[in-house]
């Protein structure tokens, strides 16, 4: 990955040559999750060569080194968004510059709309399988075999091993844990009533408008994934109340899973 040459130096520079085998990409209003942690070490996203910054509230820009145990854990404080009008490519880029730097398990949250009429604000779903409704495959084009398959299998792509992980983790700490279907659309419009009962139809619990290209990417190229949504808002035509960015960007809580 040579495209990736100066960026992975200026994070060794900064991180004091760290290795990350492990990262966590934090959705909307989850930047806060590692403020008051020691010893973590923050590169903004402008001072990475080639890692665009977000433009959405809610999203830091920061890629941040937290020690976690005897380990380090690459930390992407906000992500891209395809309907900010980046290419596929440049909204990936997390996925691809966290495999250039060693990153072979990674966690990716996201605060989303329940379709499921049994989930409330605030519930913590476990992602087991997403719906790529987007229109738009982030591996179209040339494949370059030493990166991964031409047709890579998507059977296994939330890895069963860190739900498992997961699951056992919430029962000891008394956590209530759901599981669901993300069901990712390009956005930035919210659903209608009519789309949140067809997303239901079609086997989606929870929609949003990120998290399914970095996933394929991330299952491309052989990374472990666990994914999980924090219930931001309910779905249009489960409430009556009109949807807004704040609620999207307000604090929740989420724990290391592996």
């Amino acid at each position: 990955m040579s495209e990736f040459k100066d960026a992975i130096q200026a994070a060794n520079t900064a991180f004091g040559n760290r290795k990350h085998t492990k990262a966590i990409v934090l959705g909307s209003g989850l930047g806060k999750m590692f403020d008051g942690v020691t010893s973590v070490i923050v590169l903004p996203y402008a001072q990475v060569p080639g890692m665009p910054t977000p433009g959405v509230s809610g999203h830091g820009g920061r890629l941040l080194s937290v020690p976690v145990d005897d380990e380090f854990l690459l930390a992407f404080d906000g992500r891209i968004h395809g309907y900010e009008g980046h290419g596929v490519d440049t909204t990936v880029y997390n996925v691809r510059f966290a495999r250039a730097m060693g990153v072979c398990k990674i966690v990716f949250t996201n605060a989303a709309g329940s379709v499921n009429t049994s989930y409330k604000v605030g519930d913590l779903v476990v992602m087991t399988d997403h719906i790529n409704f987007t229109g738009v495959n982030p591996l179209m084009g040339s494949n370059d075999a030493s990166m991964g398959p031409r047709f890579p299998d998507q059977s296994k792509m939330y890895s069963p091993r860190l739900r498992s992980l997961a699951l056992e983790l919430a029962a000891r700490k008394d956590i209530a844990l759901k599981q669901g279907v993300y069901f990712g659309m390009m956005g930035p419009s919210y659903e209608t009533a009519a789309e949140v009962r067809m997303i239901r139809v079609l086997s989606g619990d929870q929609v949003g408008m990120s998290t399914v290209w970095e996933a394929m990417i991330a299952n491309y190229m052989a990374m472990e994934i666990f994914g999980l949504s924090i219930i931001a808002n309910l779905g249009t035509g489960i409430s009556d109340k009109p949807h807004d960015h704040e609620a999207v960007t307000s604090p929740f809580h989420i724990w290391r899973v592996f």
